[in-house]
C-alpha cells in the first residue's frame, strides 16, 4: 500500500476525470479550502510590500510626434515625480496611452511649464500629453507614496528658456508661470515665398490680452529671406533687414498668465519662427 499522500483528502485519483476537475478548479471567497489555503500562507502584502523596491524607476522620457510619453511597470506605483522642461502644462494621467489626454478627474494631475511636481497616483501605467515633439520630461515613480509637492519653477536668476519651433505661419507663444522680468529675447524671422513685407515684433500681454509692451523692428522682412531679431533691457534700438536690435522695457514684472509673441506682423503660411530663447530674472 502506497503512503503517497493526496490531495484533497479523501479523493481517489484512480481517474484523470477527477484528477483534471481538480486541477481547474478556481478558488472562490465561498469555497470551503480557501480559508485553509489562506490560514497556511498567511498575509503577505507587507511582505510584498518589503520586496518590492522604493523607486520603480527613473529615467528621461521624449515625447514622441504626438507629444506623448507613456510607461508601464508590473507592479504597481504610489506616487509620480515629473521634471517638466517643455514649454506647454502636461497632464499625467495614471492609465494606458488613450487617443488624447483625458479632462478633470480622478487620476489626473497637470504639471505646469518648467516646473516639478510630485503627486499621489496609484496605478501600473502613466501617460502625459500636452507637449511638442522632441521636448524632454524626467519622471521618478515610487511603490509608496510620497509627499506631494507643489509645483516648483525651474527657473533661477538669469535661467535661459529654449523654446521649441511653432508650426509654419504661426508665432511662438510662451504662457509666464511666476512672476519674472524678461531680460532678453530672440529669434529668426524666416519668411516664405509669398510677396510681402512682414516686420518681426515681441508682444507682452498681461491675462486679459491687453499688449502691455510691443518691441518691433521697423524695417521690413520681405519675400523668402530672414532677420534675426534681439532685444533685452538696456540694449539700444537698431533697425536692420538681416540683425535687428530693441530695447524691452526696464524692470517690468511679468505675473503668472501672462504671455510673450515672438512673430511678425503681416506672418503668412510659409514663414517660419525658429531658433527662439528667452532669458528670465524670477522675483
Amino acid at each position: 500500500m502506497s503512503n503517497q499522500r493526496r490531495w484533497p483528502p479523501g479523493e481517489q485519483h484512480g481517474s484523470g476525470e477527477r484528477r483534471g476537475q481538480w486541477a481547474g478548479r478556481e478558488f472562490r471567497g465561498d469555497d470551503s479550502k480557501t480559508p485553509e489555503i489562506a490560514d497556511a500562507i498567511g498575509d503577505l502584502s507587507k511582505l510584498l510590500r518589503a520586496l518590492t523596491p522604493a523607486v520603480l524607476g527613473s529615467a528621461t522620457y521624449q515625447l514622441d510626434v504626438t507629444g506623448i510619453a507613456t510607461e508601464t511597470y508590473k507592479v504597481p506605483f504610489a506616487s509620480i515625480a515629473v521634471v517638466n522642461f517643455s514649454a506647454n502644462a502636461l497632464t499625467l494621467a495614471n492609465a494606458t496611452r488613450q487617443a488624447g489626454a483625458p479632462g478633470a478627474g480622478p487620476g489626473v494631475s497637470i504639471i505646469p511649464p518648467l516646473c516639478f511636481r510630485t503627486v499621489n497616483l496609484a496605478g501600473y501605467a502613466w501617460t502625459v500629453y500636452g507637449g511638442n515633439s522632441g521636448e524632454k520630461l524626467t519622471v521618478e515613480v515610487f511603490s509608496r507614496p510620497q509627499p506631494p509637492n507643489a509645483a516648483a519653477f525651474l527657473m533661477g536668476p538669469q535661467t535661459e528658456l529654449v523654446g521649441t519651433n511653432p508650426a509654419s505661419g504661426s508665432p511662438f507663444v510662451y504662457t509666464v508661470t511666476q512672476a519674472s522680468q524678461l531680460m532678453s529675447a530672440i529669434f529668426k524671422l524666416n519668411t516664405g515665398a509669398t510677396v510681402a513685407n512682414r516686420f518681426a515684433n515681441i508682444t507682452i500681454a498681461d491675462a486679459l490680452g491687453n499688449v502691455v509692451a510691443l518691441i518691433s523692428n521697423n524695417v521690413a522682412t520681405t519675400a523668402s529671406s530672414t532677420t534675426t531679431l534681439s532685444a533685452a533691457q538696456g540694449q539700444a534700438q537698431v533697425t536692420s533687414t538681416g540683425a535687428a536690435e530693441a530695447a524691452l522695457p526696464a524692470g517690468l514684472v511679468l505675473q503668472p498668465g501672462w504671455t510673450i509673441t515672438l512673430g511678425a506682423n503681416g506672418l503668412v503660411a510659409g514663414d517660419t519662427i525658429t531658433s527662439i530663447a528667452l532669458d528670465f530674472q524670477p522675483e
